[in-house]
């Protein structure tokens, strides 16, 4: 009889042993922004800490100390291999990639560069659309004042255009932080999303406009001061406005200081004599009507600053990093947002004239 009751008990702590040793959930979501894409995985502190990560050009596999349930965003771009305690990415078309593990919440996050595959498609295009400007403009110049099938009238020969054409400027516009770098935080309200809001409302306000806006982030996510640079060398502006809160109750507006003190070799390697020298007296220029319709705007003091900043000493292009007061200091909604836009937006236009 005892013999019964213990196999009983050994069999019962056995059974709720087993039921306790539950399958973990990974979550699974990834971003896209131009040919980066992010890739998160998202699960218990114990599971992601003892995580071994492998990864190479063609997959990535990540092997988990225990067994796990994969929750997996929808429309994931590439082919997944789930078992037992693995898991298994087969990439494609990809030059870069780095992984790394973060805490609060835990979870891995691997970056990948994309190949750009649509460049020499779009280079062929534009060659295309050149050579049949081309084949109308001669057709036009010999036969001056005939209709076209549109039904407008071809310019004579020798005329002159009624209105000057509108200048198209290329702008990149940087959101500070992001992803797990929150910026300055007070209350609900953290630096990275007030910064990226913004960003976005002036990229959408310039293109209403007729201008060229690039955001070197869309959503939040994180960028180094390296991602961001790349970014903005591709997109070769013709104005860089990074945006970031200040530490104090003042609104600020940085340029490149043209005495890079800095031993940083980092830093160094972006210096001012490389790109940002021979746009200082611009950017000290854009700096100044930036601050000045702030000043009006706001009625108050605008700080104007010369510091050896590697994200704005590495654009080959006028380059300001505007700072709105700390968000500890003032009520920021969407009346305020708006001030602030409108402001650096009379900047720009005081800085074209």
């Amino acid at each position: 009889m005892k013999k019964i009751i213990l196999i009983l008990i050994i069999s019962l702590f056995t059974a709720v042993s087993l039921f306790a040793q539950k399958n973990h959930e990974v979550s699974l979501r990834f971003s896209k922004q131009d040919n980066n894409l992010r890739i998160v995985l998202e699960s218990d502190e114990d599971l992601i800490r003892n995580s071994n990560i492998v990864t190479s050009l063609s997959r990535i596999r990540i092997d988990f100390a225990e067994q796990y349930e994969l929750k997996q965003q929808k429309d994931f771009i590439f082919e997944i291999l789930k078992k037992d305690r693995f898991l298994v990415i087969n990439l494609k078309d990809i030059i870069d990639i780095k992984s790394y593990k973060l805490a609060a919440p835990a979870r891995i996050v691997i970056d990948l560069k994309l190949e750009q595959k649509i460049q020499h498609e779009t280079v062929q295009q534009a060659g295309q659309k050149e050579q049949k400007g081309a084949i109308l403009h001669t057709a036009q110049k010999t036969q001056p004042g005939v209709a076209q099938k549109s039904g407008q009238t071809v310019q004579q020969e020798g005329t002159q255009p009624a209105e000057k054409a509108h200048k198209i400027r290329v702008f990149v516009i940087d959101a500070g932080h992001g992803g797990y770098d929150y910026g300055i935080v007070s209350q609900d309200i953290k630096e990275k999303d007030f910064n990226l809001n913004l960003a976005k409302d002036l990229g959408n306000a310039l293109l209403k406009k007729g201008q060229k806006a690039s955001l070197t982030r869309k959503v939040d996510q994180s960028f180094s001061i390296t991602d961001r640079i790349n970014f903005a060398m591709r997109n070769k502006p013709d104005i860089f406005i990074s945006i970031h809160s200040s530490s104090s109750d003042k609104f600020a507006v940085y340029i490149s200081s043209t005495e890079d003190q800095t031993s940083d070799a980092a830093v160094k390697l972006y210096s001012t004599s490389t790109r940002q020298n021979k746009n200082i007296e611009k950017s000290r220029d854009l700096s100044k009507r930036i601050g000045d319709s702030i000043k009006g705007e706001f009625n108050t003091d605008v700080i104007l600053r010369e510091m050896p900043l590697p994200v704005l000493n590495s654009i080959d292009a006028p380059a300001v990093l505007v700072e709105y007061p700390s968000l500890k200091s003032r009520t920021y909604d969407q009346k305020m947002r708006d001030k602030i836009l409108n402001s650096i937006l009379k900047g720009i236009a005081a800085y074209e004239q």
